[in-house]
């Protein structure tokens, strides 16, 4: 992810791409700037949702595990990397307001 100012900039859908790929291969490394590049993201859907903010924090976590554990499904055929983040931090949050 490249930095202008001390600004990030978003990576471009085939870097997301080669990003996921490597994730689907368990390369860890490659899951920590998933993180960094989706995290914002992650936390601004949650954060619609989940207004405690101990509770945003923990729904955020559980997606990101989430992604992880459903990199090796995921089909960039079907859809972008960004839809499947979002909808999945979406669908962790609404979860979570029934289990509350």
């Amino acid at each position: 992810m490249g930095s202008t100012l001390g600004v990030l900039q978003p990576l471009s859908p085939d870097h997301l791409d080669a990003i996921v790929m490597a994730i689907q291969r368990g390369d860890e490394s490659a899951f920590a700037a998933f993180y960094d590049a989706m995290a914002p993201l992650v936390l601004g859907i949650v954060g619609l949702t989940v207004k405690d903010a101990v509770g945003r924090f923990d729904v955020a976590a559980g997606a990101f595990v989430q992604l992880w554990q459903q990199a090796p499904q995921f089909d960039r055929a079907t859809q972008s990397v960004t839809s499947w983040v979002a909808a999945t931090a979406h669908a962790r949050a609404v979860a979570s307001l029934g289990a509350a």
